[in-house]
C-alpha cells in the first residue's frame, strides 16, 4: 500500500517537475529504495513522500542522498551518479525529443542541435552550391578556351604552314643574263645550260607553248610545255643529257588556233651531273621557298636524316591524305598540275599527285622526276608517275594508284620533267 502510493506521489511529482534531472534522479533513485531497503527503511521513505507533498524538490533529494549513504548501497550510489551526469540517458532523450522547453543545458543543446539541423539545409540553399556555378558561368567557360581555340588555329596553321624555323636550303635555278635571246615578248636566257635548263619568261598576253626538240626543229620532241604569263622566269629543263636541243617558244593564233614560233635556240649542253634538272624546280614542278609543299615537306622529314626514310615520309603522307579527285579528271586541261592547290583541297589527278612527290622530294634535295605516259588499266591510259633517287639507284614511284587503290602495268614513258 505504501509502495503504492508512494509511487503515485513520485510520479505527481516528476509531472511537476518533468523538465528538471533532479526529478528524474530522485524518483529513480526511490525506486531503487523500494526494491533493496524498503523494510530498513522506511521511515525514510514516509518522511520522503511528506516532504515531496508539501516542501521543496532539493530538500527531498537531500535526504535521499542522507539515506542512501546511510544505507550505504553501492548500486544505488552508481545509478545516482549516471542519473546526473549521462546526457544519453534514454530517458533524457525521449524528453528532449517531445519538444519540452527548458532554458538548462541538455535541453538547450538538443534544442539548438536540432535547430541547427533544419537550418543546415537552408544555409546550403543560400550560398547555394548551385549557385556557386554563377561565377563560373560570368567567366563563361565558353570564354575561357578562347585562347585555346587560337591555340588550336595556330596548330592547324602548323600543319599547313611552317611549324618553326626550318632551315630551308633549296637548290634554284636562275637567270644569269649573259646569253639571252629576246625576242616576240618572250626571252630565253640560256647561261644555264650546263646546269641542265633554260630560263624563260613571257610578257605578252597569248596562248603559248614551249618545246624541247632533239637536234633542231623537226627534231624528236622531248618536252612540251604551256607557258603561263608571268613577269617571272621559269626553267624549262632538259632532260636527255649532253645532245644538242632546240628550244621553241611557240604562239597560237586565235583566228586559226594554229602555233607559230617567236623564239628559238639551239643549244648543247656539257652536264655533270644527270640527276641535277630533277633537284630544282621547272614550270611544271613549280615551286618557291614560301611554298606550302616546301615547307610541309620538312616538317615531315623533321629528325629523319636519310634520304630513303624521307621518300618513305613524303610518301606516306601523301597516299594517307590525298584522295583521287573524279570530277576534276573529266575537267583537267594540258599544264593542269599544281601542289598547292592539290594540297589546299586535300585532293587532284595523276599529274597533281606526281607533281606534289616530285615537290617535296626535290625540297629535301633528293632527286625525283615527273614522267608521263602510257600504263594500262582497263585499256591504255594516259598517266603520271615518278621516279627518285636514293641509295645510289632510282626507285619507282606510283602514289595515286597507291592511294585510289589502282593498279598499272605497261607503263610507257612520253616525256619526263
Amino acid at each position: 500500500m505504501i509502495n503504492k502510493e508512494y509511487n503515485l506521489w513520485c510520479e505527481k511529482l516528476t509531472n511537476i517537475y518533468r523538465n528538471s534531472k533532479i526529478v528524474v534522479t530522485m524518483y529513480s533513485y526511490n525506486i531503487l529504495i523500494l526494491k533493496d531497503n524498503f523494510m530498513k527503511k522506511g521511515v525514510m521513505k514516509k518522511l520522503n513522500m511528506f516532504l515531496c507533498k508539501y516542501a521543496f524538490a532539493p530538500i527531498s533529494i537531500v535526504l535521499l542522498v542522507i539515506s542512501l549513504t546511510s544505507c550505504g548501497t553501492d548500486k544505488g550510489k552508481e545509478h545516482l551518479s549516471t542519473l546526473i551526469y549521462d546526457d544519453t540517458s534514454t530517458e533524457e532523450t525521449t524528453i528532449n525529443k517531445n519538444g519540452s522547453e527548458s532554458s538548462e543545458e541538455p535541453t538547450v543543446t538538443t534544442a539548438e542541435q536540432t535547430t541547427e539541423e533544419t537550418t543546415t539545409p537552408a544555409q546550403t540553399t543560400t550560398p547555394a552550391p548551385t549557385t556557386t556555378p554563377e561565377p563560373t558561368t560570368t567567366p563563361a567557360p565558353t570564354t575561357t578556351p578562347v585562347p585555346t581555340t587560337k591555340q588550336q588555329t595556330t596548330k592547324v596553321e602548323e600543319t599547313t604552314a611552317k611549324p618553326k624555323d626550318y632551315v630551308i636550303n633549296l637548290e634554284m635555278p636562275s637567270a644569269n643574263g649573259t646569253v639571252v635571246s629576246d625576242l616576240n615578248g618572250y626571252i630565253i636566257d640560256y647561261g644555264n645550260i650546263n646546269s641542265g635548263y633554260v630560263m624563260i619568261k613571257a610578257t605578252v598576253n597569248a596562248d603559248s607553248v614551249v618545246q624541247v626538240r632533239l637536234g633542231d626543229s623537226k627534231g624528236t620532241l622531248v618536252g612540251q610545255y604551256v607557258l603561263k604569263i608571268s613577269n617571272n622566269y621559269v626553267a624549262i629543263p632538259l632532260t636527255k643529257g649532253n645532245v644538242t636541243y632546240c628550244v621553241r617558244v611557240m604562239q597560237k593564233n586565235p583566228s586559226t588556233g594554229k602555233y607559230a614560233e617567236k623564239n628559238a635556240i639551239t643549244v648543247t649542253p656539257s652536264i655533270s651531273n644527270e640527276r641535277q634538272p630533277y633537284k630544282i624546280p621547272n614550270v611544271y614542278v613549280y615551286y618557291m621557298k614560301s611554298s606550302t609543299a616546301v615547307n610541309l615537306s620538312y616538317q615531315i622529314c623533321d629528325g629523319l636524316t636519310n634520304d630513303a626514310d624521307k621518300v618513305k615520309a613524303i610518301y606516306n603522307y601523301i597516299v594517307k591524305n590525298i584522295k583521287y579527285d573524279y570530277a576534276f579528271a573529266q575537267t583537267a586541261t594540258a599544264g593542269y598540275m599544281d601542289s598547292e592547290r592539290c594540297l589546299r583541297n586535300k585532293s587532284g589527278i595523276c599529274g597533281d599527285y606526281s607533281v606534289l612527290f616530285a615537290t617535296m622530294c626535290r625540297a629535301q634535295g633528293i632527286p625525283c622526276i615527273v614522267i608521263e605516259g602510257y600504263v594500262t588499266v582497263d585499256g591504255d591510259v594516259y598517266h603520271a608517275w615518278n621516279q627518285v633517287h636514293y641509295n645510289g639507284e632510282w626507285h619507282f614511284y606510283d602514289t595515286t594508284f597507291d592511294a585510289s587503290g589502282g593498279k598499272g602495268k605497261n607503263y610507257l614513258e612520253s616525256f619526263r620533267y
